[in-house]
């Protein structure tokens, strides 16, 4: 289980960070913070995903699951899809920026949410082949 965590971190780590490095990137001190502000939030949707993926382990569901392993991947490619392709998608909005007043457009505070639970779920929750708990 600790290995399944330490891979949703990861992988929820680099998305995290491949999404900031995307937008306005300006060094600084936020440069310095920004990698471990990405490990607590990947930590916070890891716990997030462990809760939600609870019912996976009564053995009618986790039997399922484990059935359609191959299904997990996809889940992950979708959520890393969805959040890079937003605009495309419809899923952006329009916001001032407070110190620039200037329109800036940003992916849905919800779309954004469950697309990066989408792109964690998988690897916390990992279909095992043959489930033993």
């Amino acid at each position: 289980m600790l290995l399944r965590i330490m891979m949703g971190t990861a992988v929820g780590w680099i998305v995290y960070m491949t999404v900031w490095l995307r937008t306005d990137f300006r060094g600084g001190l936020e440069s310095i913070i920004q990698p471990f502000l990405a490990g607590i939030v990947s930590l916070i949707f890891v716990g997030m995903a462990f809760v939600v993926g609870l019912p996976l382990r009564i053995p009618v569901l986790r039997c399922l699951w484990s059935r359609i392993r191959f299904f997990s991947p996809l889940i992950t490619a979708a959520g890393i899809v969805t959040i890079f392709c937003a605009e495309d998608l419809g899923l952006t909005h329009e916001a001032i920026h407070p110190e620039t007043e200037e329109p800036v457009q940003g992916m849905m505070g919800l779309a954004y949410f469950l697309s990066f639970l989408a792109v964690v779920f998988p690897w916390v929750n990992w279909p095992q082949r043959n489930p033993i708990l």
